[in-house]
């Protein structure tokens, strides 16, 4: 670390981990491990931007959630957490000190569509409607619903097809937890 860099060692990230770490060197070493790790995550950023956001009160709740407060002060926990650091992890923290939106995990659309429609399939109605759809009885291909359902040809646009269709067919109603109008936005 650059000498002429200033640690906040009364609050942020540092005042936080001495608060529970013995010594010094402790928190020392729990400081070098996480700037290192940040820097891996966010090679972009510099040294000093880095060490601003954990000199930060942002860098002191980031510091809050890697400490486990229910218990005693584990260190050999806490350099686990650090070394394992990911960017969702640190995305709450990291989106608010730089005043950016928190990125989007990918959804697996795809999954959510099977999950509703393997969680209806219990449903008569809702396998008649299926069979027929995918004509079940005709077509050796698609023997029975689940064939269909867990395909490697049934993409996430069939399946949402498929889900607006029984919404529709089977008039799921609101009180029902079956219910799935738009899975995407539903995380």
């Amino acid at each position: 670390m650059s000498k002429n860099i200033e640690i906040n060692k009364k609050f942020g990230f540092w005042g936080t981990i001495k608060i529970y770490a013995e010594t010094e060197k402790i928190t020392r070493n729990i400081w070098m491990l996480a700037l290192k790790r940040i820097k891996g995550l966010y090679p972009e950023k510099t040294e000093e931007e880095i060490v601003d956001f954990l000199n930060s009160r942002y860098g002191r709740h980031f510091a809050d959630s890697l400490v486990d407060v229910a218990g005693d002060f584990n260190l050999g926990l806490l350099m686990m957490r650090i070394a394992m650091l990911n960017k969702i992890k640190l995305s709450d923290w990291w989106s608010w000190y730089y005043g950016v939106a928190r990125p989007k995990l990918p959804i697996d659309s795809a999954y959510l569509y099977r999950t509703a429609i393997k969680a209806v399939l219990v449903r008569e109605d809702v396998q008649k409607e299926i069979k027929q759809l995918l004509n079940c009885e005709k077509d050796p291909v698609w023997k029975d619903p689940e064939t269909w359902l867990y395909s490697e040809f049934t993409t996430a646009n069939d399946l949402e097809k498929m889900w607006a269709y029984l919404q529709q067919k089977c008039e799921f109603n609101k009180g029902d937890h079956y219910v799935f109008d738009k899975p995407a936005d539903a995380i």
